[in-house]
């Protein structure tokens, strides 16, 4: 063969050479009612179990929905819970502290007033002090 129909023949080849692909069968669907709407029992035998079957579904998509909200409820109640007991366990100190501090300041000016008053020597010793009431020392008390 010449080198003329050797190229004309690789022309006329690479044009034919082509496949159809095969497509895929479509698939017939079944064109069957989903009720038999020719037999009245039967008809009402369905309904009932297509209503059967719906309420049994969306009972159970509730009965989810509803456990997943009490579950995110308790957990969030948890958290809310211990973080209220840690808030008033830190009030509970932080008035401990108060108030041990306010009775100490108390206490100390409370002395140093009788040192101070028992000091004068002109008093004699049925005039000095020797105990105190309690309104006198709580208001020597400063909450602050």
């Amino acid at each position: 063969m010449s080198k003329k129909n050797i190229k004309n023949n690789k022309k006329n080849s690479t044009r034919k050479n082509y496949k159809i692909e095969a497509l895929e069968p479509r698939l017939m669907m079944d064109a069957a009612p989903v009720i038999d709407f020719t037999d009245p029992d039967v008809v009402e035998a369905q309904l009932a179990e297509l209503c059967t079957e719906s309420e049994n579904q969306t009972a159970t998509a509730v009965s989810n929905q509803v456990q997943s909200i009490v579950f995110q409820m308790k957990d969030s109640a948890d958290q809310s819970l211990t973080q209220i007991s840690d808030f008033l366990k830190n009030v509970e100190t932080d008035v401990k502290n108060l108030v041990n501090a306010s009775f100490d300041d108390a206490k100390a000016k409370a002395e140093a007033y009788i040192n101070e008053f028992n000091s004068n020597p002109d008093l004699d010793e049925k005039n000095k002090i020797h105990s105190v009431d309690t309104s006198i020392f709580l208001g020597y008390q400063n909450f602050s």
